[in-house]
């Protein structure tokens, strides 16, 4: 219950930077997906997210190693095929997206302990500059137990789904860190504590979240922007995980996420 004007205004305004902290991710996020032949409208193998990040000296994505692996084994196996991007066409969450084809995708660096990849393309230098998040390797936030880390991923199944609009569905969360370890960071809320609100503002249930592997985990800084903390390597089934049954990839799990430290100006991943 609000008991004051003053509690009301800062709510409003908290409200507000949540908006921005999500158009700002939306910005430098994408669906990362492949198919053989066709255009993403009509049908997705497979998809992750990344992260479009710019340095002192290059441009390249971020993404999870394993989701380049499923580029790279689908590219194998199959005649004919094609990793594409999601742009938005603004930056606003409402605008639609567009397919972009990666000409000539390429590896800069791959991890696969840390879980990390980094990627570049023909063309990526024609991109706008808005869309790239800029890194500076050597000031990536420190995270500390009790931080909120926000991050915007694309599920799989919502986005298979297809949407005439173009207007892809993701999900923006917005979670505490609940334990450091050396190469990665852990997200934990008690079962039942996630709330999640559809975009018509009401209460939904948890869903299968397998495709957000990839996204950037962004902290806010004391300048009240976001900051690359890391990328999601791995979500889990609601509660600790402690083996036993494999995990659900449901999006009130864990969140595993791996400091964004790793990455170098040069695109390059350094183990610790």
């Amino acid at each position: 219950m609000i008991r004051s004007r003053d509690e009301a205004r800062g709510l409003a305004d908290m409200i507000a930077l949540e908006g921005a902290w999500e158009a700002n991710a939306w910005k430098h996020t994408c669906l990362l997906c492949w198919n053989s032949g066709e255009s993403p409208l009509h049908k997705i193998e497979n998809n992750g997210t990344c992260c479009l990040i710019r340095t002192r000296t290059l441009r390249f994505l971020a993404t999870c190693a394993h989701v380049w692996n499923g580029y790279e084994s689908f590219s194998e196996t199959r005649g004919g095929a094609h990793l594409w991007l999601s742009l938005t066409a603004g930056d606003l969450c409402s605008a639609p997206s567009i397919a972009f084809q990666l000409s000539n995708p390429r590896l800069i660096a791959k991890d696969e302990g840390l879980d990390l990849a980094t990627i570049t393309f023909d063309a990526i230098d024609s991109l706008e500059a808005w869309r790239f998040h800029y890194l500076r390797p050597a000031s990536t936030p420190t995270v500390r137990k009790g931080d909120i880390i926000h991050f915007l991923g694309f599920p799989g199944d919502t986005v298979r789904s297809g949407n005439p609009e173009r207007r892809l569905s993701y999900c923006f969360t917005s979670r505490m860190v609940h334990d450091l370890g050396r190469t990665q960071f852990m997200l934990h809320d008690q079962p039942g504590t996630v709330h999640h609100i559809d975009r018509h503002g009401q209460a939904a249930s948890a869903f299968r979240a397998g495709g957000e592997s990839g996204a950037p985990a962004f902290k806010v800084g004391r300048d009240a922007q976001l900051h690359l903390a890391g990328i999601v390597s791995k979500l889990c089934s609601s509660g600790l995980t402690s083996g036993g049954a494999p995990p659900h990839e449901t999006s009130d799990g864990d969140v595993y996420i791996t400091y964004a430290s790793f990455i170098q100006a040069d695109g390059s991943v350094v183990s610790p």
